[in-house]
């Protein structure tokens, strides 16, 4: 046994399925996976064990599908289970609070849960943004490096990463119950000007962790340029950058906003290009994509592409 409690880690990793890590990747990185939630009428599905059939069958009804994240019960089992199997430092790097309400049952549970120390990062991030900080976490943890230091780095990921993503025209509000929040883009999509129009949005998780409308239009092309030239210009104030594609459908629209991410003239590195959970779908909508980025002094790209590759 006392073998065995020299060989944990310095702490725990914890985060929801928000990340849109796969649960094969949160395994092999040694962080635990809190799911969101996914309710169709009577049935109810956690995001990390949903099958072929399941899926199937939620994209059958996706107009009545729901999403919540998860609870206080939720995180007090897996903070139960880490600290029953020696843990005593446990990190959680939750989602922002302005998007989820991940964060303050996380909170709760650590108030329920004796027997280890918790951090609890209200990160202002999500999606990949927030990968790239559970990513951080998890390398810094690897290296042997103290909680506190890790935070620290992983707080300054999150301060400055970016998220910037395209949203389709049919989007739903009624489904998008994470972005309950953001008061202006859920005004936005329920206006029937928006509707009319079949807008593309421009969107940016800003700082605040909240979600900001930085354009709207029909032509997405034209909105991929923009977003590549937003991500040049930052490439050009901090230097080289390491970036994290994001996707929701095979239907053409992640190609198209490659294409101008290619041709333009700054340096970046793909670290990885990752399907989004069926919950952030849902949430966000099919044919969302996105693009998150950091300068690659803070998160090496070949490391990262090293750990996120499946």
């Amino acid at each position: 046994m006392a073998e065995e409690r020299a060989e944990r880690p310095a702490f725990e990793i914890v985060c929801d399925s928000s990340c849109d890590l796969s649960p094969e990747t949160c395994a092999r990185l040694g962080v635990t996976l809190v799911s969101t939630r996914i309710t169709l009428k009577d049935d109810e599905y956690l995001d990390r064990r949903i099958n072929r059939e399941e899926r199937e069958r939620i994209f059958a009804a996706w107009g009545s599908v729901r999403v919540t994240a998860p609870g206080r019960d939720s995180y007090a089992a897996a903070f139960e289970d880490l600290v029953e199997d020696g843990a005593t430092e446990i990190v959680v790097a939750a989602p922002s609070s302005k998007l989820s309400e991940s964060y303050s049952s996380a909170v709760a549970a650590a108030h329920e849960v004796p027997g280890a120390r918790f951090k609890i990062i209200d990160t202002k991030c999500v999606s990949v943004k927030l990968a790239m900080v559970v990513a951080r976490l998890a390398m810094d943890r690897d290296a042997g490096l103290p909680v506190e230091e890790a935070v620290s780095n992983a707080a300054k990921v999150a301060e400055e990463s970016r998220l910037l993503m395209l949203l389709p025209p049919q989007i739903a509000p009624e489904v998008a119950h994470l972005l309950g929040h953001a008061h202006g883009l859920r005004k936005s999509i329920r206006s029937l000007s928006f509707r009319m129009s079949g807008d593309y949005i421009f969107t940016e998780i800003d700082q605040t962790g909240d979600v900001s409308i930085l354009r709207r239009s029909t032509d997405l092309d034209w909105l991929a340029g923009i977003l590549a030239r937003t991500i040049s210009v930052r490439a050009h104030e901090v230097g080289p950058l390491t970036t994290i594609e994001i996707w929701t459908a095979k239907d053409g629209t992640l190609s198209r906003l490659e294409k101008p991410l290619v041709t333009n003239e700054f340096e970046a590195r793909r670290a990885a290009t990752i399907r989004a959970r069926l919950s952030t779908e849902a949430v966000l909508g099919t044919g969302t994509v996105g693009v998150a980025f950091i300068q690659q002094s803070l998160l090496d790209p070949y490391k990262l592409k090293s750990m996120l590759t499946d």
